[in-house]
């Protein structure tokens, strides 16, 4: 019965799932759009999040501006969220300071103490397993069972782009620029740790999320400041005409979506969809020279039979 399941048989590109057929699945390649939907999900979700992450940042805003965003900072959505009674699972990468200062000990701190339905870990230990050249890239948000998130993009800093790639914050009319601000809402687009410079050290100090990388005027960003009364910072709600709460998960993207064959898999690069093809047409070229030898096997049986019956 084993050998019958499509489970036994051996999938495309040796895949660990098959083949599916009519799903119903969309594209996502900034991470304006991709946060933007990933936020949407998490609000309608009724029973479970799972959240699989290289780096998860608490304070990330899935929304643009954060003036107008506040409940859409992803620690504040899945907080409540989870007091709503969902369960919130969450698997982040144990980072090594020395090499990767992505902080991932803060991040399953931060999460921990905003409610108890919120569970936090990170992978092993590399050293203990004696495993030096590790690291975890998947990146998963599954909700209710129902909708998957999967790709390169992780819910962290840096990440928050859109098609026009802007390098500097509008500044919007009546605001003041502040020398202590108190919240991500002295910027706009890209608060605090979000943006980032290769040319220093990319992030640092991540407990800090929202002290400026770059302070001097004329950098990017520097010229969207903003200051806020602390009360506004913390409101859970506003005025926002994309809460979509009231709508089922199950309906999601069905109008922008289109059915396709989808398959999971755990990694592929170009190297080995070119070995996968080169073994393709070398199992095709067997086949065929098994299929000749068959063949040619029948016809000197056919004529040793013919021989037979005419002695």
């Amino acid at each position: 019965m084993l050998k019958q399941t499509k489970w036994h048989s051996v999938n495309r590109f040796d895949s660990f799932a098959p083949v599916r057929q009519g799903v119903f699945a969309q594209w996502l390649v900034d991470g304006r759009d991709y946060m933007w939907n990933v936020s949407r999900a998490i609000s309608m979700a009724r029973d479970v999040i799972y959240i699989h992450d290289w780096w998860l940042s608490p304070e990330l805003y899935m929304r643009r501006p954060p003036a107008i965003s506040q409940k859409w900072r992803l620690d504040r959505l899945l907080q409540r969220k989870a007091r709503e009674g969902v369960k919130v699972f969450v698997i982040v990468y144990r980072n090594v300071e020395a090499a990767i200062p992505i902080d991932s000990e803060y991040t399953k701190h931060s999460l921990l103490n905003l409610h108890p339905n919120i569970f936090v870990q990170r992978s092993p230990n590399q050293f203990k397993k004696n495993q030096f050249f590790f690291a975890h890239h998947e990146k998963l948000c599954v909700i209710d069972h129902d909708i998957a998130f999967v790709g390169g993009i992780d819910l962290c800093f840096g990440r928050w782009d859109c098609p026009q790639h802007p390098c500097v914050d509008d500044k919007p009319t009546g605001f003041e620029q502040s020398e202590q601000p108190k919240d991500a809402l002295h910027c706009q687009l890209f608060p605090g740790k979000d943006y980032s410079n290769a040319r220093v050290q990319d992030f640092y100090k991540l407990n800090e999320p929202y002290e400026e990388i770059f302070s001097p005027p004329g950098s990017p960003k520097s010229d969207g400041s903003a200051a806020m009364d602390e009360s506004d910072s913390e409101a859970e709600g506003s005025a926002d005409p994309d809460d979509e709460d009231k709508y089922p998960v199950d309906g999601m993207f069905r109008s922008a979506a289109e059915k396709k064959h989808v398959m999971g898999m755990r990694e592929v690069e170009r190297e080995s969809l070119l070995a996968d093809r080169q073994a393709e047409i070398e199992r095709q070229q067997q086949n065929r020279m098994l299929r000749q030898l068959v063949a040619k096997q029948e016809n000197e049986e056919k004529k040793n039979k013919v021989k037979k019956r005419t002695a």
